[in-house]
């Protein structure tokens, strides 16, 4: 099964000159965890992720909200995250070295790429254009169908 038959096409794109006010909204509204980073002719520049943007706005956010008891949100929302974000824009933080797959490679690829970088999504790749994405739970879904129907479409 190749990476082009499992792969989530309705992907969202941010510029390096997006605000963090947008990325968050994206993040807000949307189920997206990974935003691609593209220039103006589309080509990948780097990746945003949630995980990223947490880290930025709130650093002393306990790794996986541990203490969560003890953390006034309210508090830190307020005072630093505004502060965080004025005028940054998401050059200021994306990761810019992207691990990627293409999508003619075999779903295995995919899945050895995610676990050996401890990612959860991947841009999928034509040249240098992001045409997809494909996470831990497409594959799982992949997995898990080609199971059900018995078949060797997983080979």
């Amino acid at each position: 099964m190749r990476i082009r038959d499992i792969m989530s096409t309705d992907v969202r794109y941010v510029h390096p000159d997006t605000s963090i006010e947008e990325v968050e909204h994206i993040f807000t509204e949307t189920n997206y965890g990974t935003l691609p980073v593209v220039d103006k002719e589309g080509n990948l520049k780097g990746v945003v992720t949630l995980s990223t943007l947490i880290t930025l706005l709130m650093p002393h956010v306990p790794s996986y909200f541990e203490k969560l008891h003890d953390f006034d949100f309210e508090t830190l929302v307020d005072f630093r995250c505004r502060a965080r974000k004025k005028h940054r824009k998401v050059a200021d933080f994306m990761i810019r070295e992207v691990v990627t797959v293409g999508e003619n490679e075999h779903t295995i690829r995919a899945a050895i790429l995610l676990y050996k970088h401890d990612l959860n999504r991947l841009p999928v790749m034509s040249g240098t254009k992001v045409v997809g994405l494909v996470g831990r739970r497409d594959i799982w879904k992949a997995l898990l169908s080609a199971m059900e129907k018995d078949s060797c479409s997983w080979r």
